[in-house]
C-alpha cells in the first residue's frame, strides 16, 4: 500500500470515528469532497441484515 493509500484510510478512520469532517479531509488529501464521499461509501461495511 502506498503512503497517499494510507493517508486516505486514516482519514476514512478518523470521518467514521467523527474526528474530522469529511470537506477538512478532502482538503488534507487534495481531493474533492465528492470524491472523498464516494470513497467513504466504497469502505463501509456491508450490512450484515
Amino acid at each position: 500500500m502506498s503512503t497517499s493509500e494510507l493517508d486516505t484510510l486514516t482519514a476514512i478512520e478518523r470521518i467514521g470515528e467523527g474526528r474530522l469532517s469529511q470537506v477538512a479531509a478532502s482538503q488534507q488529501l487534495g481531493i474533492t469532497p465528492r470524491h472523498l464521499r464516494r470513497l467513504f461509501r466504497r469502505s463501509a461495511p456491508f450490512p450484515t441484515a
